[in-house]
């Protein structure tokens, strides 16, 4: 035996040996038993213990049996997949190992029967609608960790979630599905498949759907977090001598009530650092006192007042800590000022189709893989999550709705050759062309009501009067008619791939796999109209984009309303402008961008129930111009140069050591890894102070980051009885270096300080940071997805098993930002379930989180404008606040389903 070989097989061994100490607590197994688990994840049918890859597979006897029906019951099943919902219905964020897509493009790709669905949200940070199309006919679903761009496509830059759907059967079959549970929550399905003749099938599907919603709206006291919808696939497939055609079309259409969305209270009303409020000196750094800055020095932000609440303080309002339970907060949305009701929320139609041709060749197979999708999203939502209506009483001096229609399209073709050759090298070849428009037509409104001030308070000499009059925010927004504006990307894709498999011997394998990509980016949006150039003030200097209703102050987003719509400041006999939005001029933007994402495996055989593989692989989330602008133009400070949205790519290396172990009886499976991945240029978003005084949102690339991470994924059936099993992540996360810079005061506070340079007048009005330490956002160090099932036979002859199952997910505390400021705390929920399980027909009573855990679990921060408006309504620092989701308490139902 030579020394390599003595070592990996002494690696087996202690692997091996670790099994013996693994507690049996519960995770997904098969029936009676451990049955082998076929993957496609290398473009082939596989044997998942034969797959030198970190990979969970769920079955469709699973995906029935839970009632998978879409990405977020998805997470449930896997410890190191986590989904989180941010702003809005189209706001989806799914990451693997802790790789949370701050801004840019998705982390995970999406893929159906191989062809990538990936989107991206155009307001928001995180995927669209396209990301949570409820499920339709899966055959399986495959979860591939780790960066896998070479063979997954463009976006697969931490990992990959493919749905496999199914083929029409080769005889005659259907069945017909039912769920009902609590709250409204009921489901029906049905198929039907069979062949046409001896080489072509057809295969039917339909599904329809409903929730009543949990949590109601303190302000209407309607229910929110309601929805329907149906949706049908026709799957046809045509199987001839060594050639196979898949066709496959699918609709959906889905409608949301606005989500249960809850704007945390504010616990924390913190003075700015007086490090970024002092004017120094250009050139020597030597401070000089006095509440204005004289020539020749400079200041970040004005200090703060003597402390106190109210008009004109400056302080900065935070959310600060651990979220409280459900039980502790409200959700308080505004209703529509046009019909006194509600927003109705958001509505998705989705239609797609697509080809899957395989034709065997002389010493290969080649494939074409077509996609076509066609969708429309449209959203008319309450726009801060949060209403000031205190005991009937509307007292918010800002509201903001999001109203946005939306189209995408994506038309994809990849080609690829693998071969099967009989020596020891084999490879495949592809060439992937994808193309995407995603178009959205935007009518969001933003009101800022300013109230009666004082002489020398705000914006001058002068006393000013309220500058809504008699409307409170929210009824203004009702008078306005929004200007239509459209948002838009448009990408294409080219990109080549290749694999070459080497045998190096009977124990031995490398491969080698890359792709080179490069891409065009056009993003099409607003920037102020320049009839909005005026001076400041009489004789002065011309400056951008003046609000002609008050003289020096800039509107800062194409959603604004002007500041004082019913009075006319400059000549109060004139009649006002009234309630108007800011007119706009488009602008298109393009970027292109090219890179090449390699991986390499090496991996040892030590028996066939024993391999052991080492994977180096990069990852990289190409750049461009971001479309979430956070309502700004898109040139925020009018300088011509469109760096505010700007970023660069996105890169990750990963090294993993990880094995596939099988005991000798077939009744376990232990599936370790442990990883390190480098992380370069995280995008994430920061804040900028504009012209107009009103911070927005940017983008930027943050240095560096580690993650040391390991992963568990095991499953074992010692009787026919009993089944358990594991699946467990553990992730060790930190940036080793961020560095940026910030005119914000909310950035300061959150930091905690205001690092200042004096070299040049520029850098003296910044604060300097560097978040170096931080645990990366809404990365749990400690993740954990388990099951544990009983079965046993009854009705002697009658096929019948009664069975008892469990499964729990357990998560750590993780944080929801990257200041580490906004705490979402650890939790526990666990569902059970009772059944008979017939030849024909299976019955179950199920009561998910059958704790009624009131933990919440994701959320996002935002501006929580409405509370800063109670509590300094002059002061336009966005607060540091945060909206979060309410989770779903139990819910107790039954399933039952019919085969023919």
């Amino acid at each position: 035996m030579n020394k390599s070989a003595g070592v990996a097989h002494r690696v087996a061994g202690i692997l091996l040996g670790s099994i013996a100490t693994l507690s049996a607590t519960p995770v997904l197994a098969n029936d009676g038993g451990l049955e082998e688990v076929v993957v496609t994840a290398r473009k082939r049918e596989e044997n998942l213990q034969n797959v030198s890859m970190s990979i969970s597979a769920i079955s469709a006897a699973e995906i029935e049996k839970l009632g998978i029906s879409d990405v977020s019951q998805v997470a449930k099943l896997d410890a190191s997949l986590i989904y989180d919902k941010g702003y809005s219905a189209t706001d989806n964020r799914i990451q693997i190992r802790g790789l949370s897509p701050t801004r840019g493009r998705v982390n995970v790709a999406v893929l159906v029967d191989g062809i990538d669905t990936s989107s991206e949200s155009i307001s928001f940070g995180g995927g669209s609608l396209l990301a949570t199309n409820k499920l339709l006919d899966l055959q399986a679903i495959e979860i591939v960790k780790g960066p896998q761009s070479a063979l997954y496509g463009r976006s697969a830059f931490a990992g990959a979630i493919q749905y496999v759907t199914k083929d029409p059967s080769r005889e005659f079959e259907g069945d017909l599905r039912a769920a009902y549970g609590q709250h409204g929550r009921y489901e029906l399905s049905s198929s039907v498949s069979g062949p046409v003749n001896d080489d072509f099938g057809l295969r039917f599907n339909g599904v329809y759907w409903n929730e009543d919603g949990y949590y109601k709206n303190q302000v209407s006291g309607k229910t929110v977090g309601n929805g329907d919808g149906w949706g049908f696939a026709l799957t046809g497939k045509w199987a001839g001598e060594g050639v196979s055609v898949k066709g496959r079309l699918e609709y959906t259409d889905d409608k949301f009530g606005q989500a249960p969305t809850a704007q945390l209270p504010v616990n924390s009303i913190a003075a700015r650092p007086t490090a970024g409020s002092a004017c120094i000196t250009i050139g020597s750094g030597v401070v000089v006192p006095g509440s204005t800055c004289p020539a020749g020095t400079a200041r970040v932000y004005s200090p703060s007042s003597a402390f106190y609440v109210g008009a004109g303080s400056n302080h900065v309002y935070s959310s600060f800590g651990e979220v409280p339970e459900a039980d502790a907060l409200a959700v308080k949305l505004d209703v529509d000022p046009l019909t006194g009701k509600d927003y109705p929320g958001s509505t998705r139609q989705i239609a797609r189709a697509s080809i899957v041709t395989e034709w065997q060749a002389a010493g290969g197979t080649f494939a074409s893989l077509t996609g076509y999708t066609d969708a429309k999203f449209a959203f008319l939502e309450d726009g801060d999550f949060d209403s000031g209506v205190v005991n009937g009483v509307d007292k918010a001096l800002r509201a903001a709705r999001f109203d946005n229609s939306n189209t995408t399209k994506q038309f994809s073709e990849e080609l690829r050759y693998r071969s099967d050759l009989d020596g020891p090298a084999n490879f495949m070849l592809g060439y992937l062309y994808w193309q995407e428009q995603a178009n959205q037509i935007t009518r969001s409104i933003n009101v800022l009501c300013i109230p009666p001030l004082p002489a020398n308070v705000g914006f001058g000499p002068y006393p000013l009067p309220a500058s809504c009059g008699k409307y409170t925010a929210n009824q203004v927004m009702g008078l306005v008619s929004p200007i239509p504006r459209l948002n838009a990307r448009g990408i294409k894709h080219n990109s080549f791939f290749g694999m070459l498999e080497f045998q190096l011997n009977p124990q031995w394998k490398a491969t080698l796999e890359g792709r080179y990509a490069k891409e065009r980016e056009t993003v099409d949006g607003v920037n102020c109209s320049p009839s909005l150039n005026a001076a400041a003030y009489p004789g002065g200097p011309v400056a951008k984009c003046q609000d002609p209703t008050i003289p020096g102050l800039a509107v800062f987003g194409p959603s604004v309303v002007y500041s004082y719509p019913f009075i006319n400041l400059t000549n109060p006999a004139a009649a006002p402008l009234g309630a108007l939005q800011a007119p706009g001029v488009p602008v298109s933007l393009e970027s292109t961008h090219q890179y090449f994402a390699p991986r390499a495996t090496l991996e040892y055989r030590a028996n066939e129930r024993a391999l052991i593989y080492l994977t180096w692989a990069k990852g990289v989330k190409p750049g461009g111009i971001s479309t979430v602008t956070a309502g700004s133009w898109q040139d925020a400070d009018y300088d011509g140069l469109y760096d505010e949205f700007s970023f660069k790519d996105e890169k990750i290396q990963e090294l993993e050591l990880g094995a596939k172990l099988t005991s000798e009886s077939g009744r376990l499976r232990f599936n370790p890894a442990l990883f390190f991945i480098k992380y370069d240029d995280k995008q994430v978003g920061a804040q900028l102070i504009t012209p107009s005084g009103i911070a927005v949102g940017r983008l930027l690339n943050a240095g560096k980051a580690e993650v040391k991470g390991f992963e568990l994924d095991t499953q074992w059936a010692p009787t026919d009885h009993w089944s358990f099993g594991l699946n467990y992540s553990y992730l060790d996360t930190k940036f080793t270096d961020f560095p940026f810079s910030s005119t914000s005061a909310t950035d300061a506070v959150r930091v905690g300080s205001c690092e200042r340079r004096f070299d040049t007048l520029q850098n003296a009005k910044l604060c300097f940071f560097n978040l170096k330490g931080k645990e990366l956002e809404r990365a749990p160090k400690s993740s954990l997805v388990g099951l544990a099932r009983w079965q046993t036979p009854i009705g002697a002859g009658q096929g019948l098993k009664f069975f008892v199952e469990g499964d729990v997910q357990v998560q750590s505390k993780r944080f929801l930002d990257y200041y580490n400021t906004v705490v979402l705390r650890g939790y526990t929920e666990g569902s059970v379930r009772i059944g008979v399980n017939a030849p024909k027909w299976d019955f179950m009573v199920y009561a998910d989180n059958v704790g009624n855990d009131k933990t919440v679990q994701t959320g996002n921060s935002n501006p929580g404008d409405v509370a800063q408006s109670l509590l300094d309504p002059t002061n336009f620092s966005p607060a540091n606040t945060a909206g979060v989701r309410l989770p779903d308490p139990r819910i107790v139902g039954v399933r039952f389903g019919y085969r023919f």
